[in-house]
């Protein structure tokens, strides 16, 4: 009688035992715009073009333009896809009238719910011109 409530209990532990699926494929992020080294000026406009792609799914894109302090220097663009495959097709605005001139990284990251992934394209802003 022992034996089959140890082997009664056993299978209702084998079989409630569900094993979680486990995501440990990041996010995939591909830029074509704007290209490395461009330069651009206060009170432009980036184009950002590309894909962001993931086996389960896109939950946010955030994309961010960081001085040489890695530090966020205007509002970010965030989206909010929830698809396996996105077309980046954005503007982003260097609306700082007083932005200084220097080298930037505009930063774009993809989160799917478990994984992160940024990627950095490297850009020169000059300011504004004084008249």
């Amino acid at each position: 009688m022992v034996k089959r409530i140890a082997y009664l209990f056993l299978l209702i532990l084998f079989f409630s035992c569900k094993k979680e699926e486990v995501d440990d494929q990041s996010p995939i992020i591909s830029i074509l715009k704007p290209l490395p080294n461009q330069n651009y000026t206060a009170l432009d406009t980036i184009p950002i073009q590309g894909i962001v792609t993931d086996n389960n799914g896109i939950t946010t894109i955030t994309i961010s333009l960081r001085n040489s302090n890695n530090i966020n220097v205007l509002n970010s663009i965030s989206i909010t896809p929830n698809t396996t495959s996105y077309n980046l097709n954005e503007q982003f605005l260097l609306n700082d009238l007083y932005l200084p001139s220097g080298e930037y990284n505009l930063k774009i990251s993809a989160f799917d719910g478990d994984n992160h992934t940024d990627t950095y394209v490297p850009l020169t802003i000059n300011e504004f011109p004084k008249t």
